[in-house]
C-alpha cells in the first residue's frame, strides 16, 4: 500500500466524524478506492483536508460538498486533471465565500456540485474573471441555490451575451462543454470551436446563443442544445412545443447522435407538431413523439412524413392506440429485462386496495397497452435498454386486481401517468401514487403535481 493511500484513508476516517450522510459516504468511498487513480485520490485527499479545516465555516454545506468531491473524483474531468496551481486558485474561491457575510446553507447535492464546478472553472480559467470574487458573492446573500449560483457564474465570467442554455446547465457540463462555453465567453464564434459534435450554420449559431429557451439536460448538453438550434429554425417554431418535445423524446435523450443523423425527419416531425391545434387536439405531444419513434426506430427505419398532414397522423395515432397493430411484433413481445429489485407494492386508500408492480417483459407490456388502450407498448425497447421503466397500478374490483393506471419512471422519478385511453388521473389516484412513491423512495415530477 503506497503512503498516499494511508494518508487518504486517515483523512477519510476523520471525515466520518463530521458527516451527516455516513452510509452514502462509505459506499461512495468504497467504490472510488477501487476505481480511481492514485493521483486523483491524492487530490481528493487535499480537497477534503481543506474542507475539514474549514468545517466551522461550512457546517451547513459540509456533507453534501464532500459527496460532491467524491463524485467529481470519479466523473469530473476538470477535477481529475486539476494541477496544483489550479487547485490553490480554487481554494481561494472558497476562502472568499468563507470570509464573506453569506449565510452558507447547501440544501441539495446538486447545489453543492454546482458550487464546486464554479470553483473548478475559477481555478482553470482565472484570466477570464471579470469581477472581484468578493463583489460577485453578494448575489448569494438571499440563499445559495441553482438560480443564485447561475448569477454568480455570470457575474464572475460573463461580460457580453452568452449561451445561457449552457450556463443554466452548468452543473451538468463535461470538460469539453465547459471549454466550449469559455470559448464563447472569450468572444469566439461557437462555430469555430474545434470539438463541436457536428457543424452548424450561421443561423443555427445565432439561435444557439440568443434564442433557445432554458432547457434542462442531464448529459450531452452541448450536442442536444445544438440539435435544438436546428429544430428552432422550423417555420412554425414554438418555444413551448420545443420544451415539451425535448422532455418527451427518448431518442434525443439517450441517442442524440442517432437523432441528429435523422435531423431532417425530426425537423419535419417538429414542424408537424407545431401545426397541431392543441386547444382541439385529442392527443398530447408525448403521443405524437411516441408514435414517430416507434414508426422510425422499431417498425421501419425508412418511415417518412412526406405527404402526411396533422389530420392524417392524428388519425393514425388514434387507430394505433385502438387497434394495437404493432402486436404482430412477436420478437418484441418475447423480450424480457431485469428491471429494478423492487417487488410489487400493495396499498389501501379510502377502503380501496391497489397494487403497483413494474412490468419487465414484452408480454405484460403488450397486455397493459391493449387493456389500457394507449401506446405504452412502444416503450418496450427503452425499457429493455434500461432507459425507462413502466409500472402498472392495478385496482381491486370483485377480489381481482385489474390494470387501472400506467406510470413511467425514470431515474427514480415518476415522469408520466396515464389512465385508460390516456385520460388524466384524478386527485385520489394521485394520492395513491404519492403514497407509493414515498414508500419506495421515488419522487414525482413537478409538472404532474401541478396539473
Amino acid at each position: 500500500m503506497f503512503d498516499d493511500t494511508i494518508a487518504i484513508r486517515n483523512t477519510f476516517s476523520k471525515t466520518l466524524d463530521l458527516l451527516t450522510v455516513y452510509e452514502e459516504y462509505s459506499s461512495k468511498m468504497e467504490e472510488i478506492n477501487n476505481s480511481v487513480e492514485e493521483t486523483v485520490l491524492s487530490r481528493l485527499n487535499s480537497w477534503i483536508q481543506y474542507f475539514n479545516q474549514n468545517y466551522t465555516n461550512f457546517i451547513c454545506g459540509y456533507s453534501y460538498s464532500v459527496l460532491a468531491l467524491i463524485d467529481a473524483a470519479k466523473n469530473n474531468q476538470i477535477f481529475r486533471t486539476q494541477t496544483e496551481h489550479e487547485f490553490h486558485i480554487s481554494l481561494k474561491f472558497y476562502d472568499s465565500i468563507f470570509n464573506s457575510n453569506v449565510f452558507f446553507i447547501l440544501n441539495t447535492p446538486e447545489v453543492a456540485q454546482h458550487l464546486l464546478n464554479i470553483s473548478l472553472v475559477y481555478g482553470k480559467y482565472p484570466g477570464m474573471i471579470i469581477s472581484s470574487t468578493r463583489s460577485a458573492i453578494k448575489v448569494l446573500k438571499n440563499g445559495v441555490h441553482e438560480n443564485s449560483l447561475n448569477e454568480l457564474f455570470k457575474t464572475l465570467f460573463i461580460k457580453y451575451e452568452a449561451p445561457y442554455i449552457l450556463t443554466n446547465n452548468f452543473s451538468k457540463l463535461n470538460l469539453i462543454e465547459i471549454d466550449s462555453l469559455m470559448h464563447v465567453l472569450q468572444g469566439n464564434n461557437i462555430r469555430n470551436f474545434g470539438k463541436l459534435p457536428f457543424p452548424i450554420s450561421k443561423k443555427e449559431s445565432y439561435q444557439f446563443i440568443y434564442k433557445l429557451p432554458l432547457l434542462k439536460f442531464d448529459k450531452n448538453t452541448l450536442e442536444k442544445a445544438l440539435i435544438c438550434s436546428k429544430l428552432s429554425l422550423c417555420k412554425s417554431y414554438s418555444k413551448k412545443i420545443l420544451i415539451e418535445f425535448v422532455s418527451c423524446s427518448r431518442i434525443l435523450e439517450f441517442k442524440p447522435d442517432v437523432f441528429h443523423d435523422d435531423i431532417r425527419f425530426w425537423r419535419n416531425a417538429f414542424e408537424l407538431i407545431c401545426h397541431v391545434q392543441w386547444d382541439y387536439s385529442p392527443l398530447h405531444v408525448q403521443e405524437y413523439i411516441d408514435f414517430f419513434e416507434y414508426k422510425k426506430y422499431t417498425e421501419n427505419l425508412n418511415y417518412s412524413l412526406k405527404g402526411r398532414t396533422v389530420e392524417s397522423v392524428t388519425r393514425s395515432i388514434i387507430n394505433w392506440h385502438e387497434a394495437a397493430d404493432y402486436a404482430e411484433k412477436v420478437k418484441l413481445i418475447k423480450l424480457e429485462w431485469n428491471g429494478s429489485n423492487l417487488k410489487e407494492t400493495k396499498l389501501q386508500l379510502e377502503g380501496i386496495n391497489y397494487l403497483i408492480k413494474e412490468i419487465t417483459n414484452g408480454k405484460e407490456l403488450f397486455s397493459e397497452s391493449e387493456k389500457m388502450k394507449h401506446c405504452v407498448f412502444s416503450y418496450i425497447e427503452s425499457c429493455a435498454h434500461g432507459y425507462t421503466s413502466i409500472w402498472s397500478m392495478k385496482k381491486e374490483i370483485n377480489s381481482t386486481y385489474s390494470p387501472y393506471i400506467t406510470l413511467e419512471v425514470k431515474n427514480n422519478k415518476v415522469i408520466q401517468i396515464a389512465g385508460k385511453r390516456n385520460r388524466q388521473i384524478i386527485h385520489m389516484e394521485l394520492e395513491v401514487i404519492k403514497k407509493w412513491a414515498k414508500k419506495i423512495g421515488f419522487s414525482i415530477d413537478q409538472h404532474i403535481l401541478l396539473e
